[in-house]
């Protein structure tokens, strides 16, 4: 049997609070098996600016081939310090991975922010084709900045 390859296994967010102390940090993913792999490095809004956008690259099922599942996750910035407007900040690198195209943007309503996070996430199997995490989702929250 051939390799077993893994997409992204986890996502881990750096939360801080408006006057720019940290908050809690969050992390979802793979909790049943430790794959081999490296952190990317982290990678944050300029400061005042807020993720607001993200889209995300799954590899579709190949059948009988290696799946990989998520491979590549594009967070936006806010372009205001509020994080109220429509309008698209920097883009931030994600992992890089272009191999497959991304989804179409998903953007916070007016006058919110992410706010959590849960991963479709699936299970070691010890054998056979592991993908690790398949989809991620958002919570978004009224922030008021």
């Amino acid at each position: 049997m051939g390799t077993d390859d893994f997409g992204i296994t986890h996502l881990k967010l750096f939360c801080v609070y408006p006057n720019a102390s940290d908050a809690n940090d969050m992390i979802v993913g793979v909790n049943d098996n430790n794959p081999p792999g490296a952190w990317e490095d982290v990678q944050v809004c300029p400061e005042g600016k807020w993720l607001k956008t993200w889209m995300q690259a799954v590899t579709p099922s190949l059948g009988s081939d290696d799946d990989d599942a998520l491979n590549n996750i594009v967070f936006y910035c806010s372009s205001d310090a509020s994080g109220r407007s429509d309008v698209v900040g920097q883009r931030l690198l994600g992992t890089g991975d272009g191999r497959y195209a991304q989804s179409s943007t998903v953007t916070c309503p007016f006058s919110t922010l992410p706010c959590g996070v849960r991963a479709k996430v699936h299970a070691y199997q010890a054998s056979g084709d592991d993908t690790a995490v398949n989809h991620v989702q958002f919570a978004c929250c009224f922030i008021d900045l």
